[in-house]
C-alpha cells in the first residue's frame, strides 16, 4: 500500500487544520450493535468489533420489515445463489476486525486485517481509534444493560395486557 499521505486530503471546514482521520459511528440507534469505524488520509478503513462478533444481518425487526433484501439474502444464501462476496454478509459472525484499502477495493470486499504486510497499519489505526473512543467518551464501548436489552430498549417495561394502569 502506498504511504497514507499519498492519498487525497479529507474535506474540512474552511480555516480548520487538515485532518488525517475521519471517524464514523453507528451504535445505539436501533437494536443492532455496530462499533465506530474510521478512515485515514490514504483511503483505508478499519471496522473493529469490540464485543461479541454479531452477524452482519443481525436480528433487527425494523430492517426485517422495511428492507426486503434483509430477509432475501439468507434465503438466497441457503439456495447457493450468492457470490462469495454477497454470502459473506450471511456469515454467522463478522470478522473481529476489517481493514480495507478503499482505493484498490472501494466496495470493501478484500479484508486485509489478517495479512502480515498490513499488521503495522492495523495496529496504528487500532490505537488511533482507541484514542478517539476515549477522547469522545464514546458510549458504545459498553453494551446496554441486560434489563434494557430484555425490554427492547424501553426504560419502563410495558405492563402485561389486562393490567390496570398505576394510580
Amino acid at each position: 500500500m502506498p504511504p497514507e499521505d499519498a492519498g487525497p486530503r479529507l474535506p474540512r471546514h474552511p480555516g480548520a487544520p487538515p485532518r488525517q482521520y475521519a471517524f464514523g459511528a453507528r451504535d445505539r440507534c436501533d437494536e443492532t450493535v455496530f462499533r465506530p469505524a474510521h478512515r485515514a488520509r490514504r483511503p483505508v478503513s478499519l471496522h473493529p468489533q469490540f464485543h461479541a462478533r454479531p452477524p452482519f444481518l443481525q436480528t433487527n425487526a425494523y430492517k426485517e420489515k422495511q428492507y426486503p433484501v434483509w430477509t432475501l439474502l439468507p434465503k438466497l444464501n441457503a439456495e447457493g445463489k450468492l457470490t462469495p462476496a454477497q454470502a459473506a454478509l450471511c456469515a454467522p459472525t463478522m470478522p473481529p476486525e476489517e481493514l480495507y484499502d478503499l482505493k484498490a477495493d472501494p466496495h470493501e470486499i478484500h479484508n486485509l486485517a489478517a495479512t502480515p504486510e498490513h499488521a503495522e497499519t492495523l495496529a496504528r489505526l487500532r490505537n488511533v481509534l482507541e484514542k478517539w473512543i476515549t477522547d469522545t467518551d464514546d458510549q458504545g464501548r459498553t453494551l446496554e444493560p441486560e434489563e434494557l436489552v430484555k425490554n427492547q430498549g424501553a426504560t419502563k417495561p410495558k405492563a402485561p395486557k389486562n393490567t390496570p394502569p398505576p394510580l
